[in-house]
């Protein structure tokens, strides 16, 4: 989670000329963990910069590491938001407890 983070914030630092970020964490009742980087610089599109594809490619492999998914999109008026999903490791070992 934490290089996703890293990079999620220098690519905020470098491309995003956003003023504000907020990092997030959250449990849903399933227990999947949801991670999310919001900015509201300038966004993420068709024409985003070509050196951030390396970037985006550090980013999906640690996602796929924790087993989980990245998403990364534009949000309006402006900014991006980039999310990862995921069940830790040790939570997808326990047995489901029966009702």
């Amino acid at each position: 989670m934490l290089q996703i983070v890293r990079e999620s914030l220098s690519n905020v630092a470098r491309h995003a000329r956003a003023r504000h970020c907020t990092i997030s964490l959250a449990v849903d009742d399933t227990g999947h963990y949801q991670l999310s980087v919001t900015d509201d610089g300038v966004g993420i599109g068709p024409q985003s910069d070509p050196s951030m594809s390396h970037g985006m490619a550090i980013m999906e492999e640690r996602a796929r590491s924790l087993s989980g998914k990245l998403t990364v999109r534009g949000i309006k008026p402006c900014g991006t938001v980039v999310t990862v999903r995921f069940l830790p490791r040790l939570l997808a070992q326990l047995p489901v407890a029966s009702e």
